[in-house]
């Protein structure tokens, strides 16, 4: 039996043994049974201090049991939705409860597990399982949410930072904008209101009524959304700046652009490839949101936050696409910007895409957002003239449209 107290070679030799089967497609479905499943996790939770052979071994059959489910569920969808139904609620829970909890001290391991195994979940399978298991996925939604929020509220180390960003990126795209902005009816934010103490809490207190679960779904709701649009915006100032400064020769650059180990290398190239990506849609998401609000006065009255709430989200996110207009328009400018280069930049498609997203909604950036025409139209006409690179107009001739219209206003 695996257990974490075995003093022999046991587990050892069992989880040597998982790790084989896991390598079998034939029978590595058996390792989705969520009671084998729960061993495990309870297994590495419980060896997070010693680190050792069986703890890695024990992290790598988790992992690759989500893995399993992606690969079997291209295969076959509802067999593998079938066969594992008790799977992603069961194992969900077990890792959201000590996540949770104010006085777990390996939170940013549990999250790195979570960040690491939730990446294989197909959309549609955790949908489903979301779908068909409201009171389940309720519980681990709310769990994982407190515990982002103690994690976001605090400082962190900067792999523990980029893991939180990407959870949530994650789930955003298997669970939708609700993940972030729930829809809140009237008798949740009544009872919300009239549980709640009308003192302000303190971040203390805030934090010790999460370990409790005192606070009320609304409140959670409120409080991750709240920190997760903040921080979305002040990662994304962080990043620009970043990538600006990667547009200075490498002889010229400050300090903050040398790395001193390949560590520090490599948590930068992370975060720009998987870290921005993610902030992009979490800044997409937000501005629909804003979007909804506007134009329907019960989302006002019966969301998330009241009208200084939303002036915060809204002032919030102008700083953030300033600093993207930043950006674009010093890439623009900078030795290598001809039309061809731009138009293989990934960063600059995606950035110029949420910018004109943005001014469509938010006119204090119009006045200098004009600059970045010129360079877009030349970018369109080179797409245009290259039959290899005629697959960008979908993505780039709707946003030339949306700077056009802005022009015309």
């Amino acid at each position: 039996m695996l257990s974490s107290s075995d003093e022999t070679e046991n587990s050892k030799k069992i989880l040597k043994i998982l790790i084989r089967i896991s390598a079998y497609p034939q029978i590595s479905m058996i390792l989705t049974n969520a009671r084998y499943q729960s061993i495990i996790v309870k297994f590495i939770l419980d060896t997070f201090d010693r680190k050792d052979e069986t703890h890695d071994d024990a992290t790598l059959v988790c992992k690759r049991t989500f893995l399993i489910i992606h690969e079997g569920y291209k295969q076959n969808p509802e067999v593998v939705l079938k066969i594992t139904k008790d799977f992603l609620p069961t194992i969900m829970t077990n890792l959201s409860k000590p996540f949770c909890a104010l006085a777990e001290a390996h939170k940013p391991e549990i999250l790195r597990l979570m960040t690491d195994s939730v990446a294989y979940l197909p959309e549609a399978y955790v949908q489903q399982h979301v779908k068909e298991c409201p009171k389940e996925s309720k519980i681990w939604i709310k769990n994982l949410k407190s515990g982002l929020i103690q994690l976001l509220s605090t400082r962190q180390a900067p792999a523990t930072r980029d893991d939180s960003f990407k959870l949530i990126g994650f789930l955003l795209q298997r669970l939708g904008p609700e993940w972030i902005f729930p829809q809140i009816s009237l008798e949740a934010v009544t009872k919300s209101t009239s549980a709640s103490p009308k003192k302000k809490p303190s971040p203390a207190s805030l934090l010790a009524s999460m370990e409790t679960l005192s606070l009320s779904d609304v409140d959670v709701d409120k409080k991750f959304a709240s920190l997760v649009v903040h921080l979305t915006c002040v990662e994304m100032r962080v990043l620009m700046d970043q990538l600006a400064d990667d547009l200075t020769p490498a002889d010229e650059r400050t300090n903050k652009g040398v790395f001193t180990t390949e560590d520090e290398a490599n948590q930068e190239k992370t975060r720009k490839e998987q870290v921005l990506p993610l902030t992009y849609e979490i800044l997409e998401v937000s501005i629909g949101y804003l979007v909804r609000v506007s134009e329907s006065e019960d989302s006002l009255e019966n969301g998330l936050f009241d009208a200084t709430g939303i002036l915060k989200i809204q002032e919030s996110l102008q700083g953030a696409f300033a600093a993207i207009l930043d950006y674009l328009k010093d890439l623009q400018s900078s030795v290598d910007a001809s039309p061809q280069t731009l138009a293989s930049n990934m960063v600059y498609l995606a950035s110029l895409r949420i910018l004109s997203v943005w001014l469509m909604e938010d006119d204090s950036l119009h006045a200098q957002a004009a600059s970045l025409v010129p360079p877009l139209e030349a970018v369109v006409r080179y797409c245009k003239s290259k039959s290899s690179r005629k697959s960008l107009l979908r993505l780039l001739e709707p946003i030339l449209d949306r700077f056009h219209e802005l022009s015309l206003d």
